[in-house]
């Protein structure tokens, strides 16, 4: 936004308060009298651009025509994900910040879910590593156990029929050749179970060297996209330039600091008293919403041409103001003149 523009914004607030130029030809002739509205020294914003992203400036009060941008950019996630701007812990609205405070970060559901994704994975592949140092792979070990049970149960079976056949065999009910091919069938069984229970044993062993060291290599890869991947998030992360209280006025506006200590109110002045006027005049001002009260200040800076207000010409001054007076507060301030 030019100076230009923001100062017509400073001008349309204070006609929608209402203020009016009277006094503006004051019966003391040692005062300028005019309409002004109360400004923070600095302000630094973040500011959603709806798509996505948001744009952070920081801007300087203290010119007579309204904020001057000082320092901009364009927050994203490093993919242009759409992202949403979540306070750090600790920190809510109306926290007194310091200069160089790290106040919010961007949070992009995309990267978030990769991140949860990629620990997952973390998680089973080391998970599977603890049990393959510790004593096979455990889909090999389960197959294996498997093998055994059924190894077990065909075993169980075969010495049953082995031994039916035999009494029949003495009862003469079958033949002798008959229970000799069930005691082999056992026999076979038997060297079935003891191949498998040989077989669970080898599964249990310690993997091979090299099998351990393939799947560390494939641990330490995904460790390491894990840590870049946390890393690019934690790197979206907003710290305010200046120091003052943190809010969230809402709206497009999602952070906003306010520069701490003393204020500037910018003053429309009458042109014909412009030549009264100068750096360093003593001003006072008196906000609408509490008469009684009285601040005290000096001029800062006088703008070098007049523009149109209310149907009057006049040019802006901006001064500064002892105390942190309420930002946007509208009154009257009196300058002294110049001699």
């Amino acid at each position: 936004m030019s100076r230009l523009s923001v100062g017509r914004a400073v001008a349309g607030a204070l006609a929608f308060v209402g203020l009016v130029f009277i006094g503006y030809q004051s019966m003391d002739p040692g005062v300028v009298r005019g309409p002004a509205v109360v400004d923070a020294s600095a302000t630094w914003k973040v500011v959603s651009t709806g798509d996505g992203r948001y744009r952070w400036t920081l801007e300087e009060g203290r010119t007579p025509l309204g904020h001057a941008v000082v320092g901009e950019g364009i927050l994203q996630s490093e993919r242009g994900d759409p992202v949403q701007l979540a306070l750090l812990d600790g920190l809510t609205p109306g926290a007194k910040v310091r200069d160089g405070q790290a106040v919010a970060r961007l949070v992009s559901s995309v990267a978030s879910e990769q991140v949860a994704t990629l620990e997952a994975e973390a998680a089973a592949m080391k998970a599977d590593l603890a049990l393959l140092e510790a004593g096979g792979r455990p889909e090999t070990v389960a197959a294996a156990a498997r093998a055994v049970d059924v190894a077990e149960a065909n075993l169980a079976l075969a010495v049953a029929q082995a031994e039916q056949l035999a009494k029949l065999a003495r009862d003469g009910a079958v033949s002798e050749f008959q229970a000799q091919e069930a005691r082999r069938l056992q026999e076979v069984r038997q060297a079935e179970l003891s191949l498998a229970k040989a077989q669970l044993a080898e599964a249990r062993l310690p993997a091979r060297p090299e099998e351990a060291q393939a799947l560390e290599a494939r641990v330490a890869a995904l460790d390491a996209r894990l840590q870049a991947a946390k890393k690019r998030n934690d790197q979206q992360v907003l710290t305010v330039p200046i120091e003052g209280e943190l809010s969230m006025p809402g709206g497009e506006v999602a952070l906003q600091v306010h520069a701490a200590g003393n204020r500037v109110v910018r003053i429309a002045v009458d042109e014909t008293s412009r030549s009264f006027v100068s750096e360093g005049n003593p001003v006072t001002f008196t906000p609408t919403a509490d008469p009684d009260a009285l601040y005290k200040g000096e001029v800062l800076a006088v703008a070098d041409a007049a523009r149109s207000f209310r149907g009057r010409t006049v040019v802006w001054v901006v001064a500064e103001l002892a105390g942190e007076v309420p930002v946007g507060s509208t009154g009257a301030a009196a300058i002294s003149r110049s001699n």
